[in-house]
């Protein structure tokens, strides 16, 4: 499965690494191997995403609408976030988020329409690491009610 990373700033370093790891610590859960693709970046980043074994580029409309790609993972600015999850689903990518979801309510809006409007391309948006260890034992043991009864999580 070939992925683009959109930005490589610290989290799309931080995702990187963890596309590199997912097969080879769950494969089981994904038995295909993600290939690091392309890595959308700004000057001066190209060579840090080339060392990571990532394609850099700093056209980011011919990364996210690359044809080869299965999915876009956006780690952008906040700002960007709304018109790259839009050439993406448009280029029928399959859309992976960091949050905040958009720059502003708006934009939000405008990405959760675009994103029904494509119901077969994944939409997603990373809020915890639901899968990590510490997080999957934290539910074991709210569901067990060692807490008591849980009145809010924020």
């Amino acid at each position: 499965m070939k992925v683009t990373i959109a930005g490589f700033g610290m989290m799309g370093c931080v995702r990187a690494v963890a596309y590199e790891a997912v097969q080879r610590y769950f494969p089981r859960v994904c038995p295909e191997k993600y290939e690091l693709y392309e890595a959308s970046v700004q000057p001066g980043q190209e060579e840090g995403a080339n060392d990571a074994g990532w394609k850099a580029t700093t056209d980011l409309v011919a990364a996210l609408s690359n044809p080869e790609a299965w999915g876009v993972d956006i780690g952008l600015p906040n700002s960007m976030h709304y018109e790259a999850a839009k050439i993406a689903f448009e280029n029928g990518k399959r859309v992976f988020c960091e949050k905040p979801l958009a720059g502003n309510l708006l934009d939000a809006y405008k990405m959760a329409e675009i994103a029904a409007a494509h119901p077969d391309q994944l939409a997603s948006v990373n809020y915890i690491y639901r899968r990590s260890p510490a997080a999957i034992y934290a539910r074991k043991i709210l569901q067990e009610g060692r807490f008591g009864k849980v009145m809010e999580v924020v």
